[in-house]
């Protein structure tokens, strides 16, 4: 038997936050103080074209990483106007290297002298923009994570073709809290099939409190520190959850074996139509299901044996849900 989710202490981090320190209407102390009462043990404040580090807000209980949040706008006037949102987390907390652009400047008055960015840029609404500063970014030591494509009026012609990412957002409370369609797995499953080895991020995108505690991403490391939790991250120890918990994710054979908090359904979804669900009842809640990968493997076609996966999602009785990342023929060996 095989554990596709290790068994590792699992931390729950918030990886798309806001501080007054941009436009956010809370301070990073109040953003700490408020997301620890809520269970959650790592913060990436990722103010919005600023990269800071927060070592005053580490303890024994807690670990912020390094992050901010990079924009290319179509149009900065339209509010129908397309845009990319697109989180960078930094490898290292001594690095805070970041994009700079010059028409930003409002959201970094008064910390220009703090901020660390190479000659500033401009950037022009594509998605050959958004690929030369992800690559940019990861050159630099930077996990990017792709926000909020429904509340960005993004759509395939816009993100089909992004690569470098380490993450999708699956689930976005400030989009769901503001009256947008807060699922966004579609947009994950899509890039998935374009061959892109991508994990699920659930996020708040906090700007003030009442937005805090939505979603998180849970990371199965070795140890509270910067290193262990990058390493997870690198490895994909990870899974995103709006409620649900999971407990375990194993494979014995062509069995593949969930546990999960009380659910009211489990999908399997894989690269093709080869899909599956089980359900339970309002008496009697799922707390595990079973998959046979058998037909799964059967309809991997050369061309697909390195692009093939399949990936689960569980849904509570009260329709939150919890999204494993994808896994692949050699994540079974």
């Amino acid at each position: 038997m095989k554990h596709l989710l290790p068994e590792k202490q699992y931390f729950k981090a918030a990886l798309h936050t806001h501080s007054t320190l941009s436009d956010g209407k809370v301070t990073p102390e109040k953003v700490k103080e408020a997301y620890k009462e809520k269970g959650y043990q790592i913060l990436s404040l990722t103010d919005h074209e600023m990269c800071f580090a927060h070592p005053e807000l580490n303890d024994e209980n807690f670990l912020t990483l390094n992050g901010y949040e990079m924009m290319i706008y179509e149009d900065v006037v339209r509010m129908n106007a397309r845009t990319y949102h697109i989180n960078f987390i930094s490898k290292s907390p001594e690095n805070r290297w970041q994009h700079y652009h010059p028409n930003l400047r409002p959201y970094m008055e008064g910390h220009e002298s703090e901020l660390v960015f190479d000659e500033p840029e401009e950037r022009v609404y594509s998605v050959e923009e958004a690929n030369r500063l992800i690559k940019k970014a990861n050159e630099k030591g930077f996990f990017a994570v792709y926000n909020h494509p429904v509340w960005s009026l993004q759509n395939g012609r816009d993100y089909l073709d992004l690569k470098g990412l380490w993450g999708v957002e699956v689930f976005n409370y400030g989009s769901y809290h503001g009256g947008c369609e807060e699922d966004m797995s579609q947009c994950y499953h899509e890039l998935l099939r374009e061959g892109n080895a991508l994990c699920p991020v659930a996020a708040d995108d906090s700007h003030r409190l009442s937005e805090v505690g939505g979603g998180w991403t849970m990371i199965g490391a070795d140890a509270l520190n910067y290193e262990s939790v990058v390493e997870a991250m690198e490895q994909g120890n990870v899974y995103a959850s709006s409620g649900p918990e999971i407990k375990s994710l194993t494979v014995d054979g062509n069995l593949l074996r969930i546990t999960c908090s009380e659910a009211g359904n489990v999908a399997y979804l894989t690269n093709g139509r080869e899909n599956g669900r089980a359900f339970g009842t309002k008496e009697e809640p799922l707390t595990e299901a079973i998959f046979d990968l058998t037909k799964w493997k059967e309809g991997i076609t050369e061309e697909w044996k390195d692009k093939a996966f399949f990936r689960l999602c569980v849904t509570s009785p009260e329709g939150k849900k919890a999204w494993t990342r994808a896994y692949y023929l050699k994540d079974l060996a």
